[in-house]
Order: C-alpha cells, then sequence, then structure tokens
C-alpha cells in the first residue's frame, strides 16, 4: 500500500489552502476505515509494453492506479491512431468518466 499512498492523500479541510499541510493520516480512525474498505477492491496488475489498455469510445467501469510505466492518450481518424499525451509514474486512468458516469 505504501507505492500507492500518493494517490490517497487527502486534505481534512477542503476548504484549506494550497499549503495546508492537514492530511488524513493511518492515525485518523475515519480515514484508516475508508482505506480498509477501499483496499478490498484493489486488484493488482501488470501489463506488457505497447498493451492498448482501453479503445477510443470503449465503455469503462474501473479506475486504474498506475504506479509505475508510460501513458499515451491519443486517438484514431480513418483508422490511424496517433497518440499525443504522454504520462509517466503515478497515473490514474478512468476517475473522471466513472464520477461523472
Amino acid at each position: 500500500m505504501l507505492k500507492f499512498t500518493s494517490f490517497f492523500l487527502l486534505k481534512k479541510n477542503a476548504n484549506a489552502s494550497l499549503y495546508d499541510t492537514h492530511y488524513y493520516t493511518w492515525h485518523d480512525q475515519e480515514y484508516r476505515d475508508f482505506m480498509y474498505q477501499l483496499i478490498q477492491y484493489l486488484e493488482p496488475f501488470r501489463e506488457k509494453k505497447k498493451t492498448v489498455l482501453k479503445e477510443e469510445l470503449e465503455e469503462f467501469n474501473e479506475i486504474m492506479f498506475v504506479n509505475k510505466g508510460k501513458v499515451m492518450i491519443g486517438y484514431e481518424i480513418n483508422k490511424e491512431k496517433r497518440y499525443c499525451i504522454a504520462y509517466h509514474d503515478k497515473i490514474v486512468i478512468g476517475a473522471y468518466g466513472i464520477t461523472f458516469n
């Protein structure tokens, strides 16, 4: 779980300034309860290089927390794929789509 700590840094006060360093820790009971419930649903995965995780317009109903690696995001026009955005390490895929259906 320590590898994924940065994904789950939560401020105690949502209205706090950007410089506020009051985050939940494992010492907070409500955070600990939340994390134990969340951990039950995490499934580790490893993919080979150049694996396509999702095709354009493909439905997804999961959030992927990519701890290490490179993820390319792009689109397809006239059956030609173009990858124009690259992310390296600590990537969350699918959070927006899952959150907003």
